[in-house]
């Protein structure tokens, strides 16, 4: 059978617009056409931004007390992170996007993946309906790109959100479509999905500076040469889907960990267990980047593909101060957990996402000297205890060491049967040589 032949895949990038601040919009229209900055846990810098307030040129991290004294003159309107709003917003954007397709996979708290793949209609009569309707539904506009890859739809709604006259929808139904190479060719690669500025760098030296570049760059070269990811990448450039979500890059606030269970469950301490993995994993990610995140979200659901009562929702807490401090994580993430249980239902997934994340910083001594260099004293034995777990799980294996105990046939674990040993990383799967 030939390429040609083989049905084609498609894939939807929605991207709520401005997320925080669309969401103070929905009760409280007023705000509409305002310049709007969302402040960080305390009030202390701004996190999210309107359109309005980037025209402004008040950039992202801008400290509080620098913005204050523009309030006036603006009529910029400040307001506190109020992730129960907005995670509940979150998930009524999430329902909609469900009725639209049968495969809906959260990315972060403001964007989700779509497959569209083999849809009656038309894959840009798709996306309009949704870039129509979910604001409809929900108050919070959103845009839509799609194309072949999850690489090319971060494009294209990158190009939806940009470009006016697209009306926030942009649609590549081939990868090599002339308009798209076009943008490929322009596209600085430290601007691909999942480069970055230091890859980037690496890719420059190698004589690869545009995304056309890595896309005609041979993939089994790049994976010899850089990673399997980058190898990927250059795969998705030419359309060829093969970047799982859970595998995809991180985005840059934010840090998701989730899977889907081999088998559902209906008890609450197996949730509890699979939460806690997950938020391990994903403190683990936090650390490596010298991040802090404020605030954590917990997201579970039941299987849509059975009949009977279903249950899809996400709860959003702030935490008390940045931490990265996976015990203190990890205490509000099953505190949400079990308001978001509900007792009978049989879950399959459950995840973990750590919000708004910032850098990492020695924590500033002010007017009490003495008791703010013993909470730092204190934060600074907790994050000396935190490094010490992650380098003996790098150097042991993962999850040699961690917080509560995961049973090894737990239902929530994903489904190995085919797994062949692991070799390399785990004691009890080294291959043993019996010498006759």
């Amino acid at each position: 059978m030939s390429t040609d032949a083989l049905p084609q895949s498609m894939v939807a990038l929605v991207d709520c617009n401005n997320f925080y601040a669309s969401c103070e919009r929905v009760f409280d229209p007023a705000l509409i056409g305002k310049p709007i900055g969302v402040l960080s846990n305390n009030d202390g810098c701004v996190i999210a931004r309107s359109a309005e307030l980037k025209a402004l040129n008040i950039e992202m991290a801008t400290p509080a007390f620098q913005v204050y004294p523009l309030q006036n003159r603006f009529g910029i309107i400040l307001r506190s992170s109020n992730y129960a709003l907005y995670g509940d917003l979150s998930s009524r954007v999430m329902q909609v996007l469900d009725s639209f397709s049968p495969s809906v996979e959260r990315y972060s708290i403001d964007e989700a993946f779509l497959d569209l793949s083999g849809m009656q209609d038309s894959v840009s009569n798709i996306c309009q309906q949704i870039a129509c309707k979910v604001p409809i539904y929900t108050g919070i506009p959103v845009s839509v790109g799609a194309a072949p890859s999850k690489t090319l739809a971060k494009i294209a709604s990158h190009l939806a959100k940009k470009q006016p006259g697209r009306q926030n929808v942009c649609v590549f139904e081939h990868a090599d479509d002339p308009e798209l190479l076009i943008w490929l060719k322009s596209l600085p690669i430290e601007e691909i999905w999942g480069i970055g500025r230091r890859l980037g760098q690496k890719l420059r030296q190698a004589g690869i500076e545009t995304a056309l570049q890595l896309r005609d760059t041979d993939h089994r070269w790049l994976k010899r040469n850089f990673n399997v990811l980058v190898a990927r990448t250059a795969l998705e450039l030419k359309g060829t889907h093969c970047i799982h979500v859970d595998d995809a890059p991180e985005p840059r606030q934010n840090i998701m960990c989730s899977r889907s269970f081999s088998k559902t469950t209906n008890s609450l301490a197996e949730l509890k267990e699979a939460i806690r993995f997950h938020c391990q994993i994903a403190c683990e990610k936090l650390r490596k980047q010298n991040s802090l995140a404020q605030a954590v979200l917990v997201t579970i659901r039941t299987n849509g593909n059975r009949f009977g009562p279903q249950h899809k929702e996400a709860r959003a807490y702030p935490l008390p101060q940045a931490t990265d401090d996976t015990a203190l994580i990890l205490k509000y993430a099953q505190e949400q957990l079990e308001l978001l249980h509900q007792p009978g239902l049989r879950y399959q997934k459950a995840g973990v996402m750590l919000l708004d994340l910032i850098p990492h910083r020695p924590m500033q001594l002010g007017l009490f000297q003495k008791e703010q260099a013993s909470i730092s004293e204190q934060g600074q034995k907790r994050r000396q205890l935190m490094q010490t777990m992650d380098q003996l799980n790098n150097k042991i294996g993962k999850q040699a060491v961690g917080f509560g105990l995961a049973r090894k046939e737990a239902n929530w674990q994903m489904k190995m049967a085919h797994r062949s040993p692991r070799y390399t990383t785990c004691w009890q799967e080294i291959p043993v040589v019996k010498a006759k």
